[in-house]
Formats: structure tokens, sequence, C-alpha cells
């Protein structure tokens, strides 16, 4: 429940990135998203709870809420580096796509320990 309550974005804002797109619009779009989630989360999980199972969850709203502030203090970081330091932006750019491409690596190879990808059946893809 709480991953379809969540609001998404990086994704959306490393293709921008790589693509040449209006990252600005994408970057804008993802603190919008972000600061709203963190009342909307809640609120969707409690609903959401109360539709499938008749019942409301009991959660921490701190923790629930912990990694949407460090989204947004990490937002407002980079716009303020872009803003002090305009003429290393094509740097930070390099760096945050090649990040972008080495977490996505890190998420097949660490999180499939369990289960990995690899050692599905076929007809599962």
């Amino acid at each position: 429940i709480t991953v379809t309550s969540s609001p998404g974005g990086a994704y959306s804002n490393w293709w921008c990135s790589v693509c040449n797109a209006d990252l600005a619009l994408s970057i804008a779009m993802t603190t919008c998203s972000t600061i709203l989630s963190c009342g909307l989360t809640p609120l969707n999980m409690l609903l959401y709870s109360y539709c499938a199972y008749g019942e409301r969850l009991n959660f921490n709203f701190l923790k629930l809420v912990q990694p949407v502030l460090i989204a947004a203090v990490a937002i407002g970081c980079g716009l303020m580096m872009s803003r002090l330091y305009p003429k290393s932006r094509w740097i930070w750019n390099i760096v945050g796509n090649v990040c972008g491409v080495l977490l996505i690596a890190l998420n097949v190879f660490v999180s499939s320990n369990d289960h990995p990808v690899w050692g599905k059946e076929p007809k599962f893809y």
C-alpha cells in the first residue's frame, strides 16, 4: 500500500537529464509531489487500508515522512549548489547520470539476493 501511495520522480528526472528534456520542469514537478506527499501519503494509506481491509492502520508518521523530508532537503541543496556554482553544473550532471546507472545496476544485483531476477522462469518476463 505504501508504494502505491507514494510519489515517484527519480527515474523521470534521470531520463530527462539523459535525453536532454526539460529537466527543470521534471525537478519542479518532483519537488511539488514530494512536498505534497508529506500529508497525502498517510491520508492515502489510511484510505486504502480502510477500503481494502476495513480497518485503520497504526503507523509511525515520522518514519513515513522522514524519507520524503530527506528528498526535499536534497532537492533544495541541489538547487542551491546549482545557483552558487553555475559553471560546474555540467560536471554534476555527468556525476548524476553515472550514479543513476550505478544505482540501477546495484538495485538489480543487491535487491535480488533472495529471488534473483536471472533465476526466474521465462514466463515471468
